[in-house]
């Protein structure tokens, strides 16, 4: 009987130590079952925070590029040499936007190509201001980008002024209002005009910008400071 009893109770005993191996394995698998389940977060909530931060530094960047106001249209990077990088329609929106802020009168209409040159290789979009003030926008024909803007006027020379700062605006949007300054300084339109017509010239980081200026007629140029046929040489020559 005692021998019976023995078995017994070793037999319990043997089957409680298995159910304490099982509790014991079960509560290590729930340990690491959480211990990877917090990593896991850990690690998401880590990639979330850096897109975030990534996000919020482009912006940033965004915001302190110089970008155009609202409203406007930036030139495009990846223009070519003979390029402004604006289409008619954009150098429209861009100089209308701006010559309302500068508070004068003038804008420009819908805009229509037309064919120019002896060969018929370029266009033009005519905008006659009144009969001493005329723009014209020039292009490779068949191109959409404007390659120039220029511009001429026979009439008060301090009313064309503003119209030229404006025009500088309408291909540097982005350009604060002392770069503005600084590039009509160094044109000599911030002041009295010479007796004699003279040239003046300065370049952008991107564009050439070219001013025949006298008392009694003023012409000015805007092209890609690549461009390798509108460049102050040939403005000064008479070929353009």
């Amino acid at each position: 009987m005692k021998k019976w009893i023995a078995l017994l109770l070793g037999a319990c005993l043997m089957a409680l130590l298995a159910a304490c191996g099982n509790g014991e394995a079960e509560k290590e698998n729930d340990k690491n079952d959480t211990v990877s389940e917090t990593a896991k977060d850990e690690a998401d909530d880590t990639e979330s925070a850096e897109g975030t931060a990534d996000s919020e530094e482009k912006a940033e960047e965004g915001a302190t590029e110089g970008d155009a106001p609202a409203g406007t249209v930036e030139p495009d990077s990846a223009m070519s040499e003979m390029q402004l990088g604006l289409t008619a329609e954009e150098f429209q929106t861009n100089f209308n936007h701006f010559a309302e802020e500068e508070g004068i009168e003038e804008r420009m209409d819908p805009v229509e190509w037309k064919s120019s040159g002896s060969g018929g290789d370029h266009q033009i979009v005519d905008v006659q201001f009144d009969e001493d003030r005329r723009m014209q926008l020039l292009a490779k024909k068949g191109d959409d980008a404007a390659r120039a803007v220029m511009f001429s006027t026979y009439s008060d020379r301090d009313a064309a002024i503003p119209l030229i700062r404006v025009l500088i605006r309408a291909v540097e949007p982005s350009a604060s209002p002392e770069e503005v300054d600084s590039w009509m300084d160094e044109l000599k339109l911030n002041g009295p005009a010479d007796e004699d017509n003279e040239y003046h010239f300065t370049t952008t980081e991107r564009y050439h910008l070219m001013t025949e200026d006298g008392s009694g007629f003023v012409q000015f140029v805007i092209g890609n400071a690549e461009d390798p046929e509108i460049t102050p040489d040939n403005f000064e020559a008479g070929e353009l």
